[in-house]
């Protein structure tokens, strides 16, 4: 309230602030620092971007292997219209986190782009950015923006994320508003002589049959199944598939409608599925990947490590196929993949007709 009360509109009277607003139905799009966001609309529709940021509001959004010192000034709020100008009344738009594009709104901080966006009918005009729907009568805006919402809500569409591999601690992240990642195809090397290209010269750009074995298999194992997954670009580094080539990491996904299921360490997990309809699980961790989940009364010491990621299939051996299962978040049953740190086990998985 204290960034309100200069100038003071009537000195010596209580004064509050009351904010009417609206939830409306978006995409939103987060991309690292030196990654790209795609912003991307099905046939007949375009983009509308709501609003953008550049900077950091949190500590825990793209901080994978960050030192704190990069991540503890979570008050980098840098709204831009930059990502509207570009991207408005396009059925697709890529547009790189980076301070060439934004800015350095805060030196030393690791940054990213948070991007809210809808699809909008090509038919409607917009005399105003949050009227999106402003079609000759208002029983046609309401039917208009009905369909529009269905659409959006029905089509599952691919998502794709680029990293260019430009700092030592560049981070790719896959993240997924509703339901849980499926990796499609994943590139490590160069294929375009476009993407990345910013600051290198030509004979770095030249090479584009580069690629990295095992990429898409690196990508499945950690990410298949979550909802969001950070890989730092040093982890693909190594054997170089081309020296002296720029590369990038691209990732193709799918967001898959899943159910989550979060089991701490000596509890239960229950997967349920209806009568006819049998278990499928996407997949499977049990470690810790951050210091929120399962954390009630417990000691520092025993939340800190957030690298305990232990992809296991060991629920889909056991579940799969079946009405119901029940399996323990143990040491016993999975291993002790990080000593001393508190764990729980992530399951997404789906009910299939039998």
């Amino acid at each position: 309230m204290e960034d309100f009360r200069t100038p003071d509109p009537c000195a010596g009277t209580a004064k509050y602030l009351q904010t009417n607003f609206t939830c409306l139905p978006a995409i939103t799009v987060v991309a690292c620092e030196s990654s790209e966001a795609h912003l991307y609309c099905d046939l007949g529709r375009t983009i509308l971007v709501y609003g953008a940021d550049y900077g950091r509001r949190d500590r825990t959004t793209c901080t994978y292997r960050r030192p704190l010192s990069q991540i503890e000034n979570a008050e980098c709020l840098h709204p831009t219209d930059i990502v509207a100008r570009r991207c408005d009344g396009k059925t697709s738009c890529k547009i790189t986190a980076s301070n060439a594009v934004f800015g350095d709104p805060c030196e030393g901080t690791y940054k990213y782009l948070e991007v809210a966006y809808t699809c909008t009918c090509k038919l409607c005009y917009r005399p105003h950015r949050l009227n999106m729907f402003s079609c000759f009568t208002l029983r046609s805006a309401l039917l208009l923006a009905a369909t529009c919402l269905l659409l959006t809500a029905v089509v599952d569409s691919e998502e794709q994320v680029t990293t260019c591999d430009w700092y030592p601690l560049s981070i790719h992240r896959l993240y997924c508003e509703h339901g849980v990642i499926s990796v499609d195809q994943a590139l490590y090397g160069r294929t375009s002589a476009l993407l990345c290209a910013e600051g290198n010269p030509p004979q770095h750009l030249a090479n584009l049959q580069c690629a990295r074995q095992g990429t898409v298999d690196n990508l499945k194992t950690n990410c298949n199944g979550k909802t969001s997954c950070e890989l730092i670009m040093e982890d693909f580094r190594t054997p170089d598939p081309c020296a002296g080539t720029a590369k990038y990491l691209q990732t193709n996904f799918t967001c898959l409608p899943a159910i989550t299921v979060v089991a701490c360490e000596s509890s239960e997990a229950h997967l349920y599925c209806d009568l006819g309809r049998t278990i499928l699980v996407y997949g499977a961790d049990y470690g810790r990947r951050d210091r929120t989940t399962c954390t009630y009364r417990r000691p520092l010491s025993q939340i800190e490590n957030t690298e305990c990621l232990h992809p296991t299939d060991l629920v889909a051996r056991r579940c799969d196929g079946k009405t119901s299962c029940k399996i323990t978040a143990s040491n016993t049953v999975f291993g002790d993949p990080c000593e001393g740190t508190y764990k729980y086990l992530e399951i997404a998985y789906t009910c299939t007709c039998k």
